[in-house]
């Protein structure tokens, strides 16, 4: 066993030689990258938010959509699951419809649901974040209305990052398993990512495959943390050669994570600081913080002002592995827009339209039936590693970013009075 002295000499040499490979690994690419552009991905354009991908799902899905590969997409998801019944109807013609948002019975929507004639469903209850909420009775009111309209001939998916089960709130235990074979648990690492490898192999248009490729590289990057497959692979071979450094991997990555929130709770008690304003009850509550290594990160700032009917001023921080997500602010109705009072949906449309008109940047793709009036906030920059090392480094970095974030809440919060 060795001492303390000689662990700190073996880590330090085996980081030394690993920092050294991938620097080496990043010059090489640079030379090359005109030509290939490794890290291009046509995805980050528009930033998915869980709308966004339930919408590129349901179009590949849809043998009537502009890629133009009639049901071979869909033919290859139902083969993947193994749903061969519903390949059967396909093959005797019978027509397949997709719709988003599909309204029950009950006025609930499923975010996705494929229908193979009158005979079979396919429902898909898509969650791109491991921490979002389930309605109470979601999945059972779903599987109730789907055996409604065509008995036991449905299938319904409940899509995570990891594929874990419903809350109970959402689906018992007992009603899990009453409904057997008519319900599952997927993932996007082990089954959403393998379906669109098998898109790209059967897509005959080049440019639907690019995009195939690149939607594979997002989710690759989003559900499995992977780069780039050279520096994976040479991670791996180095790892290899230096296989004693697997038995302190655990303990590292754990110190890392610690590190990492540490650092984020650093950061927004340091923004509540300078968000402090006697002339508005704002405040930062800790209590709602979330914080997981592979999801996003939530911070909510409260906001209550009369004028604006106690909207509260929610403010979520988003992370993920890639680095690529925005950070953005919004207003968190407490109603769904088609509920609200004719007095606030007015007030809504003029605080949008008038951020759409200002310097703020207006996030269309994170406003919906519940939020309004997102504006990103800054990249994501404290996620960073590099800036991560900076900031541990020289705490004034971390107060320079606070006090930025804190001026463009206040900045955001008179801007939405003033609407």
């Amino acid at each position: 066993m060795c001492t303390e002295t000689e662990l700190k000499s073996f880590l330090h040499s085996f980081f030394n030689g690993l920092d050294s490979g991938l620097k080496s690994l990043k010059e090489i690419r640079a030379v090359y990258d005109e030509r290939v552009a490794f890290d291009f991905c046509s995805v980050r354009f528009f930033w998915p938010n869980e709308n966004k991908i339930s919408e590129i799902l349901a179009f590949f899905l849809d043998p009537d959509k502009s890629h133009g590969q009639k049901t071979a997409f869909l033919r290859v998801f139902l083969e993947h699951f193994n749903l061969l019944d519903a390949v059967k109807l396909l093959d005797e013609k019978k027509e397949a419809s997709v719709c988003l948002e599909d309204p029950t019975d009950e006025k609930r929507r499923i975010d996705i649901t494929v229908k193979i004639g009158d005979e079979f469903i396919l429902a898909i209850e898509n969650k791109i974040y491991d921490n979002t909420p389930d309605q109470d009775c979601q999945l059972a009111a779903y599987a109730t209305d789907l055996e409604k309209k065509v008995g036991k001939n449905y299938i319904l998916f409940y899509l995570t990052p990891d594929g874990h089960e419903p809350p109970q709130k959402s689906l018992s235990v007992e009603q899990r398993q009453n409904l057997e074979d008519k319900f599952a648990c997927i993932a996007y690492a082990d089954t959403i990512i393998p379906v669109f490898s098998k898109f790209e192999l059967v897509c005959r248009a080049d440019n639907v495959r690019a995009f195939i490729k690149d939607f594979q590289q997002y989710l690759k990057q989003q559900y499995t943390g992977e780069k780039t497959m050279d520096e994976q692979k040479f991670v791996k071979e180095f790892l290899e050669n230096n296989p004693w450094i697997i038995k302190y991997t655990s303990n590292l990555h754990k110190t890392a994570e610690l590190i990492r929130i540490q650092q984020f709770h650093l950061f927004w008690s340091k923004v509540a600081g300078y968000a402090k304003n006697e002339r508005r009850k704002l405040q930062i509550d800790k209590l709602n913080w979330v914080y997981s290594a592979s999801g996003w990160e939530g911070a909510i700032v409260k906001y209550d002002d009369s004028s604006f009917d106690s909207v509260d001023l929610c403010m979520n921080i988003v992370y993920e592995p890639s680095k690529q997500m925005p950070i953005y602010i919004c207003f968190k109705l407490h109603k769904e827009r088609k509920d609200l009072s004719q007095l606030m949906s007015a007030k809504v449309e003029r605080l949008e339209t008038k951020l759409k008109g200002s310097d703020f940047m207006f996030l269309k793709e994170c406003t919906n039936n519940w939020w309004c009036g997102s504006v990103s906030l800054l990249s994501s920059f404290l996620w960073k590693d590099e800036h991560i090392e900076k900031i541990i480094k020289d705490k004034e970095l971390l107060d320079k970013d606070a006090l930025k974030v804190a001026e463009m809440i206040s900045k955001y919060v008179d801007f939405a009075e003033s609407a």
